[in-house]
């Protein structure tokens, strides 16, 4: 009994030598620790200081050797305490050993955490740059959109303003073509009054030069004189190539003392020529 008494002293005394180590430990571990496991862990250090209270009532009640060794059920008591903190103590072991388990745990899931916080910063990052990015591009657009909308004003302006020109520019064109055609259908209806008045003259001509002819045929068939062939040629007062007119009268067979007379009698029009009058005859 005393010897189990002393060893549970030296182990008992021995820890609080190591508890100090122990809180170190505790204090460095806890600060990766949840509030739960916290509580769990302070939770358990309360039991064992607990514990370790109750031990050393223990040994301050224990009686010296030979008193121990005469009261065997002090002795049983000692044995079965002594077999209670063994596992009171293996099982604080076992549960700091989860603990430290679940700190390297909690480590490894935190560095994973922290992994993937920083990726997710790193995205951010991206994307704020893509926003930045995006947002100057949309105000090069918006300058551009800006600078192509007064270009389109500036075009349709110059497009009206052509459009006016090109229409008063053709509304002159046309009055000015409609007056050159007034003036050219003038110019050709005096023409054409002309040429109307040039007939007439014509016409009268040609009346009176028939006359004429006739006057002179008749005298040629009173007094014919021998060896004289007729022809005649007429012209008329200026006019274009156009207006030509021939009349040719072939041979007529006629008698002068008694003897065969061709009379050939040839008309024709030509510009600015006089009348002229031959006759002939027959040998």
């Amino acid at each position: 009994m005393a010897g189990i008494l002393a060893w549970a002293a030296d182990v008992v005394g021995g820890a609080g030598a190591s508890d100090d180590e122990a809180d170190g430990a505790r204090a460095a571990a806890s600060a990766a620790m949840t509030p739960e496991q916290r509580l769990r862990a302070a939770d358990l250090d309360a039991r064992a200081a607990s514990m370790r209270r109750a031990i050393q009532d223990l040994r301050l009640r224990v009686p010296p050797p030979h008193v121990a060794q005469r009261l065997p059920h002090l002795h049983a008591h000692s044995l079965a305490s002594s077999a209670a903190l063994a596992l009171q103590l293996n099982a604080h072991s076992s549960t700091k050993e989860q603990a430290q388990q679940r700190e390297i745990t909690l480590q490894e899931e935190n560095a994973a955490y922290e992994k993937a916080l920083s990726d997710c910063r790193q995205k951010i990052q991206e994307r704020q740059m893509e926003i930045s990015q995006l947002q100057s591009n949309l105000k090069e657009m918006e300058v551009a959109e800006h600078n192509l909308k007064a270009q389109l004003e500036d075009a349709l302006k110059e497009q009206e303003a052509t459009q006016h020109k090109v229409s008063t520019t053709a509304s002159e064109t046309t009055e000015n073509a409609l007056l050159e055609a007034e003036s050219s259908l003038n110019l050709k209806s005096k023409d054409l009054e002309e040429k109307k008045r040039e007939l007439e003259l014509l016409n009268n001509k040609v009346q009176t030069i028939e006359k004429e002819w006739s006057v002179v045929e008749e005298e040629s068939l009173k007094n014919p004189t021998p060896g004289i062939f007729l022809f005649f040629h007429m012209s008329t007062l200026s006019m274009t190539s156009c207006w030509i007119f021939s009349y040719l009268f072939f041979f007529k067979r006629c008698h002068y003392d008694n003897e065969p007379v061709d009379l050939c009698y040839f008309v024709t029009c030509k510009p600015s020529l006089d009348w002229k009058y031959l006759i002939t005859k027959r040998a």
